[in-house]
């Protein structure tokens, strides 16, 4: 199963030093929605996805992630080794 993952939008725009501003006029929604969308407060709809993933320079499915490779990174980061 595949899980829209919020924090890839950021890291990428930030990458791409494009500000919140810059990137939600250049997409087609308010600022106070992107920071939403961004914070996991709000989904955003395929359209938006799709205009997001053109201004960012990736394909749609960047946003996503695996489900249970998300719970494995997760559990991996808690593991406290013995010794």
């Amino acid at each position: 199963m595949r899980v829209f993952d919020p924090g890839k939008i950021r890291d990428r725009r930030l990458r791409l030093r494009v500000t919140q501003g810059e990137f939600a006029k250049k997409i087609g929604i308010t600022r106070g929605y992107l920071i939403s969308i961004e914070h996991g407060r709000a989904m955003p709809t395929a359209g938006v996805i799709a205009n997001m993933a053109d201004a960012l320079h990736v394909r749609e499915s960047f946003f996503f992630v695996s489900a249970v490779s998300d719970r494995l990174r997760k559990t991996r980061g808690r593991t406290k080794h013995a010794g």
